[in-house]
Order: C-alpha cells, then sequence, then structure tokens
C-alpha cells in the first residue's frame, strides 16, 4: 500500500497545508513512499498523519514499547468498530507506526 497516495485522497495533504502552512511537503508527496521508514520528512508526516486522523476523524491509535528480555518490541493497537481492537508486534516503532497508518486507513476506508 502507497500510504501517502491514500491519504491524498483522504484529505490528508489540504489538512496538514491548513495546518503547518509554511511547512508544506505536498509538492513531493509522490517520493515518500520510497523514503527509508526512520527518513526525518517521513518520520514528521507519519507523526502528523496520526494527528490527523485523531483530531479530524476521531479515530485514535497507539504504539506501546515493551520488552521481552534483551529486546525492545512494539505493538501497535487501532480500535476497530466499538469492541474489536486490531493489533500486531514488530521490531521497530517505525514498522509499527507504519502498520498503524495502514490499518487507519483502512478502517477510514470502511
Amino acid at each position: 500500500m502507497r500510504i501517502y497516495k491514500e491519504l491524498e485522497t483522504l484529505g490528508f495533504f489540504e489538512w496538514y497545508c491548513t495546518q503547518y502552512g509554511g511547512l508544506n511537503y505536498t509538492q513531493y508527496k509522490e517520493v515518500y513512499d520510497y523514503l527509508p521508514l526512520d527518513n526525518i520528512i517521513r518520520t514528521e508526516l507519519n507523526a502528523c498523519v496520526i494527528r490527523f486522523f485523531r483530531e479530524k476523524h476521531e479515530i485514535n491509535g497507539r504504539i506501546i514499547p515493551y520488552r521481552v528480555f534483551n529486546d525492545i518490541k512494539y505493538t501497535y493497537y487501532c480500535p476497530y468498530g466499538v469492541t474489536k481492537e486490531v493489533s500486531a508486534t514488530t521490531e521497530t516503532y517505525e514498522e509499527a507506526e507504519l502498520e498503524l497508518i495502514k490499518q487507519l486507513i483502512n478502517i477510514f476506508k470502511l
């Protein structure tokens, strides 16, 4: 899934420009899906995407770190309907963030 292409159709970039007018990343949006997960631009945009769903669409998700022996893993939680939560465990925060955003997009499209 090309998340930034999907987000464009959901109105994310218009919302982003109204929130952060001077920090306009929208002209390069076609390349964001190809950046490494830990790229600083992608990191900033992903934080804004989670805020976009929370504030504009009242869909909230969260990422929880936890320790397994000497490793830190990340679980993301995303509400689905009233009673069901979707969750999964990943190796890195960035992977959890990406999966959370994919779930938020899928929930919104229902």
